[in-house]
């Protein structure tokens, strides 16, 4: 049997870098819970991020991120765009402190911030005890992901041994779904809220109008210079509201940031296994940096003490011949033995004691 041989023309580099560009802006697969923010923030052992962080610190993250993976095994849990949670913060924070310090170290203001407290009311605590977390929500997702960067694993906040741990909350679908319900029947049990509804309609038409007649504007197929004009036009502000975007999206990654999440990226969360390993790997770090930091004290230390004294420098021994010293010293005793015993010849009587002969050279 014949075959048939069907020729297609050669494709340009144009073309095939065309057709590379449409697979990869092809739509990723929605994550609907985005399981993907879980993993923004994350502190790996062996990492930049994780040097400097104390043991107590990552055991925290560590428990943290277990409790994490089991909330997220119930389906109708997701993880929030626009609301953060806030750990380890000190006990004599408020609502109004944690705003504060939401605004300086980050620049934009939530519009929620809210400490967790105990219900029991104690004269120490008239409000009630904090139990060391608090929430914070933002208006857009990039406000709250730039928040998280900025505050997450900061040392300059409260300190390098205590430092805040931040992610992105768990929300239940459930009871946000009974919240909305709240609202709408308050909304409709409000009479001010009825005559708002009327004059959102009456701007939607307005706008709606609007459109229309600027699309009326539009130059026909005839003219073909003034179409290429328009299809210029609308280019140009489909590439500057594409610039805009990409400056508005926020790259903040200092050295204690910890591990930024991409959507469509792999959404697995890391078993308990894993994290125990982790944490055995970070105590071994942080024992081996306490041990170079103190053998550099004691170098420091030994340093000092050592140019503290003032040694003499040590120069050549000079020799000194001594031997003329010796000689005299010699004579000096054979003189008076010799007057002591001439004095004994002649009888008389001396209180003078003869000293006991020793050897020359011991004296």
């Amino acid at each position: 049997m014949d075959q048939l041989l069907e020729i297609y023309p050669a494709l340009s580099k144009n073309e095939i870098q065309n057709q590379e560009k449409l697979k990869s802006n092809k739509e990723v697969a929605k994550d609907s819970r985005n399981l993907y923010l879980a993993r923004e923030g994350l502190i790996m052992a062996n990492s930049k991020s994780a040097v400097g962080v104390s043991a107590s610190d990552m055991i925290k993250r560590h428990k943290l991120e277990q409790i994490k993976t089991q909330v997220l095994k119930n389906l109708n849990r997701f993880v929030s765009r626009n609301r953060l949670s806030i750990h380890n913060l000190p006990l004599n924070f408020d609502n109004e402190k944690l705003k504060k310090m939401a605004i300086t170290y980050t620049g934009y203001r939530p519009h929620e911030c809210r400490v967790m407290r105990e219900n029991k009311i104690t004269p120490e605590h008239p409000k009630g005890k904090s139990k060391g977390f608090g929430f914070m929500s933002f208006s857009t997702h990039q406000e709250a992901l730039a928040a998280l960067r900025k505050l997450n694993n900061n040392p300059s906040i409260f300190g390098t041994q205590h430092r805040p741990i931040v992610a992105f909350s768990i929300e239940d679908r459930t009871v946000e779904k009974i919240k909305e319900k709240r609202k709408e029947k308050s909304k409709l049990n409000n009479p001010t809220f009825k005559e708002k509804l009327e004059k959102r309609k009456e701007m939607r038409n307005l706008k709606g109008q609007r459109k229309l007649n600027q699309n009326k504007k539009i130059p026909q197929s005839d003219d073909k210079a003034k179409l290429k004009k328009h299809i210029k036009k609308l280019e140009e502000s489909r590439t500057a509201n594409q610039t805009s975007v990409k400056d508005n999206e926020i790259d903040v990654f200092d050295d204690f940031v910890g591990t930024a999440a991409k959507p469509g990226s792999n959404i697995r969360l890391r078993s308990n296994k894993k994290i125990a390993e982790q944490a055995q790997d970070h105590r071994k770090n942080v024992k081996a940096n306490k041990r170079k930091e103190k053998a550099k004290k004691i170098r420091q230390i030994h340093l000092a003490e050592r140019n503290e004294v003032e040694r003499p420098k040590q120069g050549k021994k000079e020799e000194h011949d001594d031997l003329e010293h010796l000689v005299k010293k010699y004579k000096r005793m054979i003189d008076s033995q010799a007057n002591v015993g001439s004095s004994r010849e002649y009888g008389e009587k001396t209180d003078q004691v003869a000293p006991k002969r020793t050897k020359w050279y011991l004296e």
